[in-house]
């Protein structure tokens, strides 16, 4: 037993050596005037420390240091004998690694730093004392033993730690030598989460970069180097007004009117933000296009005498209001904005074939294109803008990045959004992510505000009902547009023809991470009759919710069109089986996406799953889409088969699904099945005996 004597009223309270132990702070409390007690623990006077405990002190310090699981028991006991006989060989490291890995990150840091003063250069001990102070926020002392980790092993430095010394250095504000860092280790990871955060947040630090870009408003100057280029980079909403009117000057001084910004558009109310369209061109070519080659490529792009008039007339308007403008990037002036993360790509991407990807690499300049607007209705300036900006991709030779929904195309699924931009209004020009933490899913969109309209979201919602939430925000997105801001007035709520199910929609101002920095709607079902506040409320809503056709589905390699059922069945006869194969191919789910996630990249093994897109009536057509991506609850991937009854669906399609979606599974190498494909046996055998 320890007693421990209170100094303020002499109360002596008793702990057993493990209660003692297991108190992580630096003080106890008196029972008897709540005084805080020291806690203090002397190391023993002994001229020499019996054998039995320096054999335990031995033994308990290699279990520990050789890995595994860490029993508290032994770590406690440990703890015991040394504030008995004092430290021994590698006891303090031993403590201090045993408490990390207990989450004890208090006790560990005091251990590690004593262990730290016994063996200096003890690269184990420093990068678990890193991760310690790290965790406890104490970045300045993060980023000394950082520093001398990199020292001892420059070119070994493992990315966490690399990642945790370019975030130290970022919450210092030191922005410099966090990028100096992520210079020295331009290879890292960007598929561990640390790695990414310190990209972001380095980026958020400068104000720099795509991510930056796609969350505030970029103050954007003209970057061009020389002199006498200058006086011909007028911005092309005068050069354009100027051929439009029929007057002709070579001044430089007459410059267009500053662009008003989102946030001044919007003052008034925020929960109705201005139309904004922006898209970046990127192009190896530096070459300025003519306003004549885009007036003409423009003529071109519209189908008949109609069109032409509708789209001149809008480019007339928006330029005379300055609401268009046109910038050019060099690559040379502002390196950091040509930088696109490898890690968003894959689930931010329309089919980016192999070449796309070498001009997005190579782009040494960026052609950004913006139309503010303080108020729209209809979808005008969505087709609008789709065509001028293909005319302007044309004569860049580039690749397009939307840059309101984070959506970097592929050049030939582009071609084919320009020239119908209105098709699957919400698909095409809105992104839905899903991510998962802890057992449930966030939804939300990135691009509403093309429409005038905040970003939507909803969230802590099951996974297995992340398909549901998702098809549920499509229709409120798709609500919302058709009935125009103007109409808007939030809260509000929604019914949803066909259900029993109400969307309670709320404006909720920007959150402190700026994921949205113009603010979001935050969406909450009920039923009819319900309250959105009642707890469960948008659980039992999501669950009788029925998932309408849809548009923005998946798919994969084998059409079966099925109208009538709920899964792809042959008959009653092969039911029960294809239930079992169904089962099964869920049960062995982990191990598909494991070996998917393992392999992203690979290109000797396909992964691919099998998906019920629904068709009108209220069945299914179930086809095999390949998988590109797959993050938390949410699966990027091409369809491969070509749809019989989805004709909104082609073979090629880019589609995105939920988890909660697949129905079986299959890993193929050059044409052979390696693993699942389960449900596919079982059809096959049915088609064979019919």
């Amino acid at each position: 037993m320890i007693q421990v004597r209170c100094p303020e009223c002499g109360y002596i309270q008793s702990l057993s050596e493990e209660r003692f132990l297991s108190i992580s702070e630096d003080f106890l409390n008196c029972p008897h005037c709540n005084a805080k007690v020291q806690k203090e623990w002397g190391q023993q006077e002994s001229d020499s420390v019996p054998e039995e405990a320096r054999h335990k002190m031995h033994a308990f310090s290699r279990r520990i240091l050789n890995g595994g699981g860490v029993a508290r028991e032994v770590v406690f006991a440990l703890e015991s004998l040394v504030r008995h006989y004092g430290p021994m060989e590698e006891s303090n490291k031993a403590l201090g690694l045993g408490y990390a890995a207990m989450g004890e990150k208090n006790k560990a840091e005091g251990f590690l730093k004593a262990a730290r003063q016994e063996s200096p250069k003890d690269e184990q001990v420093l990068r678990c004392l890193q991760e310690v102070l790290f965790a406890r926020k104490k970045f300045d002392e993060t980023a000394e033993v950082g520093e001398i980790l990199a020292k001892l092993n420059p070119s070994g430095l493992r990315d966490e730690d690399a990642a945790r010394l370019v975030l130290s250095y970022v919450w210092l504000n030191d922005g410099d030598r966090a990028k100096a860092v992520l210079e020295f280790h331009p290879n890292m990871d960007a598929r561990k989460p640390l790695v990414r955060k310190a990209r972001r947040e380095l980026n958020r630090l400068s104000g720099t970069g795509i991510r930056s870009i796609l969350t505030k408003q970029w103050p954007f100057q003209k970057l061009w180097a020389g002199g006498a280029g200058r006086e011909t980079l007028k911005s092309f909403s005068e050069r354009a007004k100027t051929i439009v009117t029929g007057t002709v000057t070579d001044s430089a001084s007459n410059s267009c009117k500053p662009e008003k910004r989102a946030a001044d558009l919007s003052k008034e109310n925020p929960a109705k933000p201005p139309v904004t369209l922006e898209y970046w061109i990127y192009s190896r070519d530096c070459k300025i296009p003519t306003w004549d080659d885009i007036r003409d490529g423009l003529v071109d792009s519209c189908s008949n005498r109609s069109e032409r008039q509708r789209i001149f007339k809008f480019l007339e308007s928006v330029i005379e209001l300055h609401n268009l403008t046109i910038e050019y990037i060099l690559r040379r002036e502002s390196e950091e904005l040509f930088y696109y993360p490898d890690d968003l790509i894959p689930c931010n991407s329309r089919q980016l074939t192999a070449e796309d990807r070498q001009v997005l690499a190579e782009a040494q300049m960026i052609v950004r294109l913006r139309l503010s607007l303080p108020d729209s209705v209809g979808t005008d300036h969505v087709i609008f803008m789709a065509k001028f900006v293909e005319t302007v991709r044309i004569l860049a030779s580039g690749v397009v990045q939307d840059a309101i929904s984070h959506v970097l195309w592929g050049t030939e699924q582009w071609k084919k959004h320009s020239h119908n931009p209105e098709a699957r209004l919400v698909d095409s020009n809105v992104l839905l992510e899903i991510l998962a933490e802890d057992g449930n899913v966030w939804v939300h969109t990135h691009g509403m505000q093309k429409f005038g309209i905040p970003d939507l979201e909803i969230d802590q919602i099951p996974e297995k009902l992340a398909a549901k939430a998702r098809a549920l925000t499509i229709v409120a997105a798709e609500v919302l547009i058709a009935s125009g801001k103007q109409q808007l007035d939030f809260p509000l709520e929604i019914v949803i023809p066909g259900t029993d199910v109400v969307m309670s929609i709320e404006f909720q101002p920007p959150d402190p991470e700026a994921h949205f920095p113009a603010g979001s709607l935050k969406i909450r079902p009920f039923q009819t009759g319900g309250d959105p506040a009642e707890s469960g409320s948008t659980k039992q809503a999501l669950s009788a919710f029925v998932l309408p056709a849809r548009s923005h589905s998946s798919a994969g390699r084998k059409s079966e069109s099925q109208d009538k059922h709920e899964t792809p069945d042959k008959g009653p006869a092969s039911r029960q089986k294809l239930i079992e194969a169904h089962k099964r191919a869920r049960e062995e789910l982990p191990h598909f996406k494991m070996s998917f996630q393992k392999n992203p990249d690979s290109g000797e093994h396909v992964h691919a799953v099998k998906v019920g897109f629904p068709t009108q009536g209220g069945g299914y057509e179930w086809m095999w889409v390949s998988l590109d991506a797959w993050r938390g609850q949410s699966i990027v991937g091409c369809l491969e088969n070509t749809p019989v009854v989805r004709k909104d669906l082609e073979k090629g399609s880019r589609v995105h699904i939920t988890e909660g979606e697949i129905f079986d599974w299959v890993i193929a190498s050059s044409g052979d099945v390696l693993k699942g494909g389960y449900t596919e046996r079982i059809e096959s055998r049915a088609d064979q005996v019919g």
